[in-house]
């Protein structure tokens, strides 16, 4: 009997463990010709909603050929970046070895009733080489299935491997996508299927609002849609349930993924990922989201200007910051790269990546993900553009979030599966339970409710005891991390304890297999018969300290703000604390109230452990009387995961408005062909409840898009409606009105602009054209509907003057430190800078600190650089934060100078280009600069330092044309340049006229290394003026001149009111014997000037306490009174100085300006 009864239990094992109270029942295991069935017979009876084809829409759906693909490129720290393929690599991923078998590798499902997403594997015979690498891309797919509820079946080709489907990889790709991206002109159908499927309240407000017949882009309306096909089958626009073979005609080859073998890869993150390896899984998971919708169209056009006009749908909720649910449905969805941008589908706000497909531009991220977190040091979601070696991403609910407003319904993102309750239990402490009988002899029950106890980091066991009463046989079944499931027909476990008998026991140590580890196990109860079974499950943790948990403090727990005039606001501020020992995460701050907004921070935002987080709040009466409401303040703390803070105040009747006001429109400039966006001022908003005005200009030099173009200014409150009508050319109507509420609420008080209207310059419009910029019509009433008058101050706009960013050609010697400029046309107006300079890595390297501010750019300007990858450099040049933000200085010059150190074994002649790239400029107002770029190319010479006229001997002559180079008489070029530069740092100054003389005396050959040592920082200065036998003199001045063998000054003065003193243009005063002044006049305004010492062995030095350097004399120009001439300015704009043995002598301070003489 006991034989038998084994035997059969064997078998039960296997094929009848089921869900009890409705839960999944078996009967037979699936033999093996069921589980390699075709796809055909998986879709019969999957439960999903029928569905009918709409011919019309199925015929203007098609494949997108021009893009769609994604791959995965190795950075040099073994990470990858996520961006989409090039054409190139899109015909490479497309060009698949039609002969390759395909065989399906997803388990067949026990219940053939589809209650949410299928994703159905097919494998290649190089996979199943790879047996790691397949049972991870499985649990990426059951992890989608987990979490997207709506019934659809996706079929996607997988392999793994030194090839992709029969194609070798590419270099330094790690893997690639192809989404099987579908579109056309059915936006109409879009809207209305989203808003048809709504599952929520919110999702009606937000579907309702977006825009009807076509949607707004900054690059112009369009219904054209792209996205993969897995959205447009969760929309229930093309047919639920693939099929690769019957679709492959009009929609291309399915989605595919493949991940190249060469790279080091961890295939279970249960036990971290190791840090020299990438995380498959999480990879795993982000490629098959690009299939389930993440894409993005930013860029298109910039690469490809005869592409369409045409959003994903993710790119119906990408906005500038800023966006609300008011201006929702007219804001433009952002289709150009750079900028901020976001992801909006009610609050809060997600920063999206802003580059193009390529990558370029932008942020340098690819918009088809979220925001880099080593940019923001946020991590958002799984859908992350970079990962690094060691790293482990998951799916948050900014990733879920998305999906559910592409269209999908997801489940929350902590439910594991399957359905049921979970009881969690206390170490030690008995729990009680039950199961009912079995359906028939020889089955089992698997119960519905299931246990969990929490391990601590330091358990060393996990010790689960199960008694049943009576004579039932139970089994026990433990799992880490996750219910315990059923599979074919059997649990799926980590541990199990299955004796006939009616007592089991488990235990887990740091020995078993899997070892013990921190986390929730999950404990399932089974049931054998012969009738229902009690139990009693205890689970004891040995061992082990509580984990670091935060803990929220929020400081007052009420806010007063008193009595506020209406249509004023004020602001109060609280302090979240925490005084855990863990980070503290905020994920909300809502109010119930609509009069009280949270002005900052963010959320979601962190505090760390002993940290605090300032938040304001704005409260904004419309109407006289008291109002209050609750700030809830939600956060990970465990046992206080909201917070509530009560907020009052009092709306006080507003004063009657001020006289005097003036609406006004600043002068603007702009480049043609650009956009500008031009702010409309009132001097004063309080006590105004509407206002209305036109703005006229010339239609010739700028057009307005229409009404779209114009949005709220910073007086006005968001419950006001803004209008206007673009329909005369040259002019816009603008109509601002408050919300029909009494009473009646106002502008925000002070100044500050009601409007920002964005223009565009034509593109044919000539340099130095204007447009007036002329207010009229303007109407202006308080909350009683009196008129209040207003006076208007016109401007006028200026078209811009093109400019060139430029990199000229440049020479150096291999093994040499080169410096080359990029200089800029025209610098007035410009506030901020950043372009991407490309060079051969295997010929130039930057040095540690590569890149200087020039001329053009003034000091109190900052500039950063990085490398993104070998053979760039990306230079970010800002302004300081002040207001007005300053601008560049006028007229052409140098913004920054790049140092390289040549390759010393690169060969002569050898060439690397230098090519501009990703270059964005912006006005203090934030307006784009038009720049276009001159490349240029770096050659290798082959040159000997010092011999400067290329003789073959270093001598006096080379000495002289040093001289001559640095007062500009005679400036030198090419390989003659490089020589100049004896000391080898990359610039040509006196210190090589130091270290030429040294060679030349014999004190110190060019062959021998300089000595160490530093002279103490010294400054320069112009002292003041006098007047000298009828010249004005001016004195420059040393704090300290010892120790200084030769100088180099750049002069400049007012040359419309000085002149040069022909006799005698520079006097050394007291200087000692030997030393004397070169000087030439560079061009008008501009003085070169260089101190040269003696030729003697050792070189010698200015003496100790000599402090004025040298006297430069000016007559007046020509008709110029000397009054007048003792106004104009004189400064220093360069100081170089060298000690004898060639070393630069820092100048901390150079005082520019002379004063005027007395």
């Amino acid at each position: 009997m006991r034989t038998m009864r084994d035997a059969r239990r064997t078998v039960a094992r296997w094929l009848f463990v089921v869900l009890a109270l409705g839960a999944l029942r078996i009967g037979s295991l699936a033999s093996a010709t069921d589980r390699a069935a075709p796809l055909s017979s998986l879709r019969k009876g999957a439960g999903v909603t029928p569905w009918s084809p709409d011919q019309d829409l199925t015929e203007r759906l098609a494949a997108h050929e021009e893009g769609g693909g994604f791959v995965l490129i190795q950075g040099d720290d073994g990470g990858y970046t996520c961006r989409e393929a090039t054409p190139e690599e899109l015909l490479w991923m497309k060009q698949r070895d039609p002969n390759i078998p395909l065989r399906v590798i997803t388990p067949l499902r026990a219940s053939q009733q589809q209650t949410g997403l299928r994703i159905i594997l097919r494998s290649t015979p190089q996979l199943d080489g790879f047996p790691q690498a397949k049972a991870a891309f499985l649990r990426a797919a059951q992890t989608w299935e987990r979490l997207i509820q709506t019934p659809i079946t996706v079929v996607i080709d997988v392999d793994f491997g030194p090839t992709r489907f029969g194609r070798p990889y590419p270099p330094r790709v790690i893997g690639s996508t192809n989404p099987q991206e579908i579109g056309g002109s059915v936006y109409p159908d879009v809207r209305s299927r989203l808003l048809s499927g709504a599952s929520s309240s919110s999702e009606t407000t937000v579907y309702t609002a977006l825009p009807q017949g076509q949607v707004p882009t900054d690059l112009g309306t369009t219904t054209t849609v792209f996205a993969p096909s897995a959205v447009f089958r969760a929309l229930g626009l093309i047919n639920p349930v693939a099929d690769p073979d019957g679709e492959r005609g009009r929609f291309g080859d399915p989605p595919s993924i493949g991940f190249n073998s060469d790279i080091p890869f961890d295939f279970n993150p249960d036990d971290g990922i190791d840090p020299d390896k990438l995380d498959f899984d999480a990879t795993a998971v982000h490629e098959i989201g690009h299939a389930l919708g993440f894409t993005s169209r930013v860029g298109d056009r910039e690469l490809d200007p005869s592409s369409t006009v045409a959003v994903s749908v993710w790119d119906l909720f990408r906005f500038r910051p800023g966006i609300t649910l008011e201006t929702f449905s007219t804001a433009q969805r952002i289709l150009s790269s750079g900028g901020e941008q976001v992801f909006f589908a009610g609050p809060p706000a997600l920063p999206l990546s802003t580059g193009r497909p390529d990558g370029s531009g932008g942020d340098g991220n690819q918009a088809s993900h979220w925001k880099d977190d080593a940019l923001t040091g946020q991590y958002i979601g799984i859908m992350d553009p970079t990962a690094r070696p060691g790293e482990r991403d998951e799916i948050t609910e900014n990733d879920l979030k998305a999906l559910d407003f592409f269209g999908y319904r997801v489940s929350a993102q902590g439910q594991p599966p399957p359905s049921g309750d979970v009881v969690d239990l206390t170490s030690g402490v008995p729990q009680q339970g039950s199961i009912p009988a079995p359906s028939q002899p020889g089955s089992g029950v698997l119960g519905q409710t299931q246990y969990r106890i929490q391990v601590l980091t330091g358990a060393t066991q996990l010790r689960v005891e199960l008694r049943a009463a009576g004579n039932q046989d139970v089994d026990l079944y433990v799992r880490f991390g996750q219910k315990v499931e059923i599979q074919g027909g059997r649990a799926v476990a980590d541990y199990i304890s299955e004796s006939p008998t009616g007592s089991e026991t488990i235990t887990v140590t740091p020995f078993s297999s899997p070892p013990l580890q921190a986390g929730a196990y999950y404990i399932a109860v089974a049931n054998f018969g012969p009738g229902a079974a009690t139990f009693t499950v205890t689970a004891t943790v040995t061992g082990g300290a509580p984990p670091a948990q935060p803990d929220i403090d929020v400081q007052p727990t009420a806010l007063d703000f008193g009595t506020v005039t209406v249509g004023a606001t004020a602001d109060r501020a609280l302090t979240v604390r925490n005084v855990g020992d863990a980070p503290l995460q905020v994920t909300s701050l809502s109010l119930d109230n609509p009069r009280f907004t949270v002005v900052s921070p963010s959320t979601p935002f962190t505090v760390n452990a002993g940290g605090q987080q300032t938040v304001t709040v704005r409260f904004a009466p419309t109407a006289a009387g008291v109002q209050s409401g609750t700030l809830r303040i939600q956060s990970n703390d465990p046992d206080e995961a909201t917070v509530s803070v009560s907020v009052t105040g009092q709306g006080g009747a507003a004063s009657p408005p001020p006289s005097g006001r003036t609406l006004s429109v600043p002068n603007a400039s702009g480049e043609p062909g650009r956009t500008v966006t031009i702010a409309v001022n009132l001097s004063d908003g309080s006590g105004i409840s509407a206002l209305s005005f036109t703005l006229s200009f010339d239609p010739a030099v700028l057009s307005i898009s229409g009404p779209s173009a114009v949005s709220r200014g910073s007086l006005v409150p968001d419950t006001f409606s803004l209008s206007a009508n673009t329909a005369t050319a040259g002019q816009v109507r603008i109509v601002i009105s408050p919300p029909l509420t009494t009473p009646l609420p106002t502008f925000r008080s002070g100044s500050g602009s009601v409007a920002a209207i964005t223009l565009q310059v034509a593109s044919g419009a000539r340099e130095g054209t204007t447009s007036p910029l002329a207010l009229s019509n303007i109407s202006a009433s308080d909350a009683n509907a009196g008129s209040v008058p207003i006076t208007p101050q016109n401007g006028t706009f200026t078209v811009g003057v093109p400019r060139t960013l430029a990199v000229a050609d440049a020479q150096g010697a291999a093994g040499a430190t080169v410096s080359i400029p990029i200089t800029l046309s025209e610098g007035a107006g410009i506030s901020a800078l950043q372009f991407t300079l490309s060079f051969n890595p295997a010929i130039l390297t930057p040095t540690a600190n590569p890149v200087a501010l020039g001329a053009l750019v003034p000091s109190t300007f900052t500039v950063n650089a990085s490398t993104p990858t070998a053979g760039q450099l990306r230079v970010v040049i800002s302004p300081p934060l002040t207001s007005p933000l300053p601008t560049f200085n006028s007229g052409s010059g140098t913004v920054v100078t790049v140092t390289f150190q040549v390759a010393s074994g690169a060969s002569s002649g050898a060439t690397s280009p230098l090519t501009l790239s990703n270059v964005s400029a912006s006005d203090r107002n934030g307006n784009a600069v038009g720049i276009t770029t001159q490349n240029g190319t770096f050659t290798v010479l082959a040159v000997r330092r010092g011999d400067i006229n290329q003789d073959g001997v270093i001598n006096v002559q080379d000495l002289i044309l040093l001289i001559r180079h640095l007062t500009g008489e005679s400036p030198l070029t090419g390989a003659a340049l490089q020589a100049a530069d004896v000391n080898g740092d990359g610039q040509v100054n006196v210190q090589d006229v130091v270290r030429l003389i040294q060679h030349l005396t014999g004190e110190r050959p060019l062959s021998v290394s300089p000595p160490g040592g530093e002279e103490a920082a010294r400054w320069v200065a112009l002292g003041e003026r006098f007047w000298s036998e009828g010249a004005m003199v001016v004195p420059i001045v040393i704090s300290e001149a010892s120790g200084v063998a030769a100088a180099e000054l750049i002069l400049e003065y007012d040359a419309a009111r000085l002149r040069p003193d022909p006799e005698e243009l520079v006097r050394g005063v007291g200087l000692p014997p030997g030393f004397r002044w070169q000087v030439r006049e560079l061009e008008s305004g501009r003085l070169a000037l260089v101190l040269v010492p003696p030729m003697e062995s050792p070189i010698p030095t200015l003496p100790e306490g000599f402090r004025v350097l040298a006297h430069v004399r000016f007559l007046p120009a020509s008709d110029v009174r000397a009054e007048e001439a003792a106004r104009a300015f004189v400064r220093v704009r360069h100081v170089g100085l060298a000690d004898r043995h060639g070393h630069a002598i820092s100048v901390r301070a150079v005082a520019t300006r002379a004063s005027p003489p007395h």
